[in-house]
């Protein structure tokens, strides 16, 4: 079991007390990995133990929900402000890597409706190799000016791969 709550975890929150939304868990498609983003801008890389079935199960196709555990060997955090990722919207991790790579889609400056005349391409994606073993998350590509409403990212399986990124509005200009 990992806590990150309690006074020896107060330095994640920078001094704020309050946050838009919780924390949001993504899972790595081979189970062996989890991510939680935390406190808008934390986040928490947990390694499943080997030996299990990891952190997702088989789908049986009949939708039983059975609920499954997973035992987390380590974790590590990283702050992705230190990584010019200040406005974080939706992170998952891609398929096909023998190291897990993690999608992150993100603002580096908000931008609103009143803005959008003169900024209306603000977000971008960045991908990160993760390893926990050597506790290193090198940048290895981005993506930029993609729709300022770009809310959500999907990960495309094999044999097409890479990521879909979801936008409520969007027109080629």
């Amino acid at each position: 079991m990992h806590c990150f709550e309690g006074p020896e975890w107060l330095h994640l929150r920078r001094g704020r007390e309050s946050f838009a939304r919780g924390p949001l868990v993504k899972v790595d498609p081979q189970g062996r990995f989890g991510g939680v983003l935390v406190y808008g801008f934390q986040m928490i890389i947990l390694k499943a133990a080997e030996g299990g079935s990891g952190l997702v199960g088989d789908d049986d196709g009949f939708g039983s929900g059975g609920a499954i555990s997973a035992r987390v060997e380590s974790s590590y955090i990283f702050n992705l402000g230190d990584m010019d990722m200040k406005h974080v919207k939706d992170f998952t991790f891609v398929h096909g890597y023998i190291e897990p790579v993690l999608v992150i889609l993100h603002e580096q400056k908000l931008t609103w409706a009143g803005h959008v005349s003169w900024k209306h391409h603000a977000c971008m994606i960045s991908a990160l190799s993760i390893s926990t073993t050597l506790k290193q998350h090198p940048h290895i590509w981005s993506a930029v000016n993609l729709p300022h409403d770009s809310y959500n990212l999907l990960a495309v399986p094999s044999p097409i791969g890479g990521v879909l990124v979801i936008s409520a509005n969007f027109n080629l200009l």
